[in-house]
């Protein structure tokens, strides 16, 4: 049997950012702590409240910071909203940071 041809094969860099070593995170996002916290937001908020008021029906899968404070994980502070709002969200705050420096 012919042996196979060995491809070459680059370490390519991690294209995605690993948001667990987040410094200003108090919780880390794979903890058992923001599981339980995200579980007990999801369960109180099952729909996202911004596409209900567009009168659209999608279940919440993202848990959002409203002071965008990743360290204030107070209940309060937090709602649940599909991926497509938090998306949105997360991309305009962003692009108002870049614009301020």
């Amino acid at each position: 049997m012919p042996n196979k041809i060995k491809q070459h094969r680059p370490n390519l860099p991690k294209m995605k950012p690993d948001r667990t070593k987040c410094p200003e995170r108090t919780l880390k996002l794979n903890s058992a702590a923001w599981q339980r916290l995200r579980r007990l937001v999801m369960s109180e908020q099952p729909l996202c409240p911004i596409c209900m008021a567009a009168g659209r029906i999608e279940p919440s899968t993202d848990v959002h910071h409203v002071d965008d404070d990743a360290s204030n994980n107070l209940r309060s502070n937090l709602v649940a909203w599909c991926h497509s709002c938090h998306a949105k969200e997360t991309r305009h705050n962003q692009l108002i940071v870049t614009k301020n420096y």
